[in-house]
């Protein structure tokens, strides 16, 4: 999972290849939704982050999304556009345009993300420096795309 910037600039550089000009437009006219959507579930690990924040951590919402939830997510994005109509039905689907941008990036860059972090083998490893080295290396490729 690339950090903000990284998706930012994935979404960006994935809009100036598209060449339909019905997307193109629905990009265009809805450019916030769009870039929204490039941060894809990410949202939800910065949802409470402070050691002394009070409530539940929504964190665990963003991991089933990134790993567990995946094709239930775009099956009812999809369900859900299919219902809409007029500026909401482009909204959302601004939104899932640069979701798909999100997943792919993730997609194509975790092998190379693990491979350089580490990742917990047996269950009975300490995950918090596995967690910790990953936010940094995504934080260190934010850096370096700006």
């Amino acid at each position: 999972m690339p950090a903000l910037l990284t998706h930012y600039i994935c979404g960006d550089e994935v809009v100036k290849t598209i060449d339909v000009s019905e997307v193109i437009n629905v990009i265009n006219s809805h450019r916030n939704m769009f870039n929204l959507g490039t941060q894809g579930p990410d949202f939800f690990f910065y949802h409470n982050a402070w050691p002394w924040s009070k409530g539940e951590s929504l964190y665990q919402i963003g991991v089933k999304l990134h790993f567990e939830k995946v094709k239930a997510f775009f099956d009812n994005a999809l369900d859900v556009i299919d219902k809409a109509e007029g500026e909401e039905r482009e909204k959302l689907q601004a939104y899932l345009y640069g979701y798909v941008c999100h997943y792919s990036l993730d997609l194509h860059t975790h092998p190379y993300i693990f491979y350089k972090t580490g990742f917990v083998v047996d269950e009975n490893e300490d995950k918090r420096k596995f967690d910790a080295n990953h936010r940094r290396f995504e934080a260190e490729l934010d850096v370096i795309m700006a």
